[in-house]
């Protein structure tokens, strides 16, 4: 294994279990051993696979993928004919990176009072009544790791601890949008979206605890604005949605769509460059396109291009006057621990397609990973639960 850190780590895979719980375990060669739980194939493309790992060092595996220590994001090529990995793991003659790495790292607070007595409550009104005591409803990280589970009790004036997700005190009381009656009903129930919102619940409600948790707010004015239909993109004139709760059919009319401006990931055409690139995007104001972009490639050299005739699908990069034609997917779907953006950039201005271009002299295709976000800015994980996304050194 090389992570980001570009030193390899020789090793045995001891376990590798698949569903109902997908499970890898490693022994490595120094005495360490590490457990993963893993996801295959989330947002895979034409040309890659893409697997998310969340791992545990010297520890068991954690219940999901994005309840790690750390969390992994990697791809591979489905023509390793074409786009052999291994010549990546021999030493660089510059650092280079093979996987795209997403780490959960947290700004600690100074809080209070004692950890021991707070953790041991598990309801938000027990805690609440507990002096020196706080409810996380969120993921509560301890030390820099992230604890299993969406609800905990934690000391006010222990450094240690940190919510990301609403912190209680005294009152549990909150209102709640249930994002699980729109993303795992067939068809979505457009109507408890909104009714939800207007009636008071408290923190100790299981359905934040489901594995597409409702999302928690102080007010029911909040709740309402928030708990709408998303808006996913949008291409040419038509606005995409991931359902169709809210009809609407023209770009004017929808909602603010954060696109990710920060990519970073690896190249995977035929005699590909080693190491980590970087897509740092300048967006319009409406973040529904993209206007310019500069390329940074693992060595260090940066190319400026400007981003002209973007649809969410295609677009040109021009540097100067020489225009390459590009082809993106990946915008209007979420991956496991991000999204997995494919872009693929030729040599000419025409637009080239997938597979065909990672053949071509002079053009190249990258497998990209950008943070995700929920409706209100927070970084969250393809199953909707908060994760501090950090894309490279770039925390976004």
């Amino acid at each position: 294994m090389k992570t980001a850190g570009g030193t390899p780590r020789g090793g045995n895979v001891t376990t590798y279990n698949g569903c109902p719980k997908d499970v890898l375990q490693f022994s490595f060669d120094d005495g360490a051993k590490m457990a993963c739980a893993y996801r295959l194939g989330w947002q895979g493309g034409g040309d890659a696979f893409a697997l998310a790992l969340g791992c545990n060092l010297n520890a068991s595996a954690p219940a999901d993928f994005d309840e790690a220590n750390q969390t992994l994001e990697m791809y591979t090529c489905t023509d390793p004919s074409h786009c052999d990995f291994k010549k990546a793991l021999a030493p660089p003659a510059a650092p280079a990176k093979v996987a795209v790495e997403v780490e959960v790292e947290i700004e600690v607070e100074a809080a209070g009072a004692s950890a021991a007595s707070c953790e041991a409550i598990s309801t938000c009104k027990e805690c609440g009544a507990a002096a020196g005591c706080s409810w996380c409803l969120g993921r509560l990280i301890q030390a820099g790791k992230a604890l299993p589970g969406m609800g905990h009790c934690f000391g006010e004036s222990t450094a240690e601890f940190s919510c990301s997700g609403l912190t209680l005190a005294q009152d549990c009381s909150v209102y709640k949008c249930p994002w699980f009656e729109y993303y795992a009903q067939t068809p979505a129930n457009c109507s408890a979206l909104t009714s939800a919102c207007g009636a008071e619940t408290t923190a100790d409600d299981p359905d934040f605890k489901r594995d597409y948790p409702a999302s928690a707010y102080l007010s029911a004015d909040k709740c309402h604005q928030s708990c709408v239909d998303p808006t996913v993109g949008c291409t040419g004139s038509t606005c995409a949605k991931t359902h169709t709760c809210n009809a609407s059919s023209t770009c004017s009319s929808c909602e603010t769509v954060d696109l990710p401006a920060v990519l970073q990931g690896i190249q995977i055409s035929n005699n590909y460059t080693a190491g980590l690139w970087t897509f740092a995007f300048t967006l319009s104001a409406d973040k529904h396109v993209y206007t310019a972009v500069n390329v940074t490639s693992p060595a260090g050299e940066t190319t400026a291009y400007t981003v002209r005739e973007y649809t969410g699908a295609t677009a040109i990069f021009a540097a100067g006057t020489v225009e390459h034609g590009v082809r993106l997917d990946g915008l209007s779907n979420n991956g496991a621990l991000g999204k997995n953006i494919y872009l693929a950039m030729g040599k000419t201005a025409t637009v080239p397609n997938f597979g065909e271009v990672m053949y071509e002299a002079g053009g190249s295709e990258w497998a990209l990973l950008g943070c995700e976000f929920d409706y209100n800015g927070k970084p969250i994980s393809g199953q909707y639960k908060p994760l501090n996304c950090k894309i490279g050194s770039l925390s976004l």
